[in-house]
Formats: C-alpha cells, sequence, structure tokens
C-alpha cells in the first residue's frame, strides 16, 4: 500500500526579454536527467517539478497512491454501535525546483517566481479491468513562493473527497483502479511574466480497509 509515484519532470523556461516566452517542454527525461531547459537562446530560470508523491494526510499520513474512496460503514462489527471507517481528502507532496541557467544571475534573471494556482486533471488507464468512470478534474488557488537557486516542497490536493464520491456514485470499482493525474501550476515571475510547469502522477483508486 505505501507505493510512491514520483513525477516525470515537466520544465517551463522563461526569457529575459520585455515578453515572457513561454514553453511547457513535455517528455524531456526522468526525474534525475541532466535538468536543462531546452532552446540555444534560452538564458533565464528553469522550473522543473522534481517529484510528486501521493500522500493519505487525512487518515494514515503515511506517502502511498492507494486512495479508499468506499466509507465501510461498521468498522467493529457490532450492528448496536456507529463507527465508520475515517476517509477524507487524498493530497501530494510537490517538489518545485527554480533553477537558474549556467552563466545566469539574479538580477537580471527573475530572483523568484509566485504560483498562483493549479489544476488537477484526472486520466483512467486505458488498460484497467474494471470500472473507471471519467473524474471532474479540480481548480484550486493557493500561492506559493519560489526563490531562485532552490527548491520547495509543499503539499497539494490530488483526490479530494468530493471525487471520492463521484468515483462511487458513476460505478467505480472496489478493486484498484489505475488513474493518471496530471497537475498544471500557473503564476508569475518577479517581473509579472506570466508562467505554467506541468508534472503527473498515477493513484490507485477503489476500496481498502482503514478502520482502526
Amino acid at each position: 500500500m505505501n507505493k510512491v509515484n514520483q513525477a516525470r519532470a515537466l520544465r517551463v523556461w522563461l526569457s529575459l526579454g520585455a515578453t515572457a516566452a513561454l514553453g511547457i517542454l513535455l517528455g524531456c527525461g526522468e526525474i534525475g536527467g541532466a535538468g536543462q531547459c531546452f532552446g540555444v537562446d534560452v538564458t533565464g530560470l528553469c522550473l522543473t517539478v522534481d517529484s510528486i508523491v501521493p500522500t493519505d494526510t487525512a487518515v494514515s499520513n503515511e506517502d502511498t497512491n492507494a486512495v479508499d474512496a468506499f466509507q465501510f460503514s461498521d468498522c467493529d462489527g457490532d450492528p448496536l454501535t456507529l463507527d465508520f471507517e475515517p476517509i477524507g481528502p487524498h493530497s501530494a507532496k510537490v517538489t518545485i525546483s527554480a533553477t537558474l541557467m549556467p552563466g545566469v544571475t539574479s538580477p537580471p534573471a527573475p530572483a523568484f517566481v509566485t504560483l498562483e494556482g493549479y489544476t488537477v486533471e484526472f486520466f483512467p488507464n486505458p488498460n484497467n479491468s474494471g470500472s473507471s468512470p471519467a473524474l471532474t478534474g479540480l481548480i484550486r488557488t493557493e500561492s506559493v513562493k519560489i526563490n531562485a537557486d532552490s527548491s520547495l516542497t509543499a503539499t497539494f490536493e490530488l483526490v479530494p473527497l468530493d471525487t471520492k464520491v463521484e468515483y462511487v456514485t458513476n460505478g467505480g470499482d472496489t478493486l484498484p483502479m489505475n488513474y493518471s493525474a496530471i497537475y498544471t501550476f500557473t503564476g508569475k515571475s518577479q517581473f509579472f511574466q506570466d508562467l505554467v510547469i506541468q508534472g503527473a502522477t498515477n493513484f490507485d483508486i477503489g476500496s481498502w480497509d482503514n478502520c482502526e
């Protein structure tokens, strides 16, 4: 159950011109690769999603991609007592780095960037053997500042409680069904340049016994 799923590195670059040049570079390689931004004339700040670790912050506080969507109503087996299984939203610890390109200093490069919000989109694995219904994505507003040449790890929602309810209501299987989740973070640099950066992870949603 304690499986940790890290994100593929997806990078965005900012030019130092008067108008921001945006580029989302998909599939640049796995974590631990060269970590460089693409583009011959790109000289600025490189943002990288280094890892996305699904975490059960609501119940066990463990790093796990096992997302429990079904709540047992009777944990002790005694019909005379009400003891529901604990359940809540599933989150993820996301690590993002802001790296100055070789030979670039701040200033003139931005000294920091501010993430202002994020979305999460869900995609069921086409190889799932059971029912894995489409799930509504989420939109959140959250401010996170990352200084140049540093990294930051913050906790963001991954599978909210209402998404779990949607999965169950729409006939999701109790056996674990695999989904991909794509985070898209938006924000601005110190100089108000718009930025976009993405990262992806996977999780298994179904029924687990979390009765205490």
